[in-house]
């Protein structure tokens, strides 16, 4: 079964690299991203998956974490690299608004609850690539790293 599972992982990684490779090619094409080349792609995604997402993606401006927990729950230990916006603040909605709509995201929580709204809510907004990773709980329990 373990053997099953990491190559439906790198399967996984594999259609991911390719869904970019084609939205890249698309935009490159048309002498740029439109809203009709660029089809929105939202996704939910196992940890693994997302961490091999991360690393393709390292130094890559336009591919953006974000963090949705309460601030003191991120400074315990976040994903490297991702940023903090609280689900709970007052002004998250406006916050996701002003996001770059052609960025890549890809949101996590605590438990996968905020990360699912999040995405949804971003799914509204136009947003054309977020990967909803869930929760951190999951993160750690595949031993992925964190940072404080």
């Amino acid at each position: 079964m373990k053997i099953k599972m990491k190559k439906f992982a790198g399967i996984s990684v594999l259609l991911l690299a390719l869904t970019f490779g084609v939205s890249f090619i698309n935009g490159c094409a048309k002498g740029g991203i439109s809203a009709s080349a660029h089809p929105q792609i939202i996704l939910k995604i196992a940890p693994k998956d997302a961490y091999s997402l991360i690393q393709l993606n390292e130094g890559n401006e336009s591919f953006v974490q974000i963090d949705v927990r309460p601030d003191h729950l991120y400074s315990a230990g976040h994903i490297k690299d991702a940023i903090n916006i609280s689900f709970f603040e007052d002004n998250f909605d406006d916050e996701i608004g002003k996001l770059d709509r052609y960025k890549t995201y890809l949101i996590n929580c605590k438990t996968g609850k905020c990360s699912g709204k999040t995405t949804k809510l971003m799914k509204k907004l136009g947003f054309k690539e977020v990967f909803d990773v869930g929760g951190i709980i999951n993160w750690k329990a595949d031993g992925l790293p964190v940072v404080k």
